[in-house]
């Protein structure tokens, strides 16, 4: 989302600095978190749907280290964190785009 020219004048706060390391992600998870921030805040411009453009995004990645993000897998307790951490950074509405492993 960093750099994105549709975010130029959308208000977005990072909860855990760690994760302006995935700025240059173009991985699965960065595609499909940019696109639900798009269909959220992105400017009318961009041509995504940006139903609440006012709002300020909170985000902060579920993924605790490259191997994580690279596997696509997280613990119940990094995904505890995650969402103890955005909603102590001020978020009131939270989305979770997840899904579990067959077996």
């Amino acid at each position: 989302m960093v750099g994105h020219p549709g975010f130029s004048a959308a208000k977005l706060e990072w909860s855990c600095q760690e994760d302006l390391a995935e700025v240059g992600a173009r991985d699965v998870a960065a595609t499909h978190a940019t696109s639900v921030a798009g269909v959220l805040v992105a400017g009318r411009q961009s041509g995504a749907l940006a139903i609440c453009p006012g709002v300020t995004l909170v985000t902060r990645s579920v993924f605790r280290s490259a191997g994580a993000r690279a596997a696509g897998t997280t613990t119940w307790m990094e995904l505890a964190d995650a969402l103890r951490e955005i909603v102590d950074a001020g978020a009131r509405i939270v989305n979770m785009s997840l899904s579990t492993a067959p077996g």
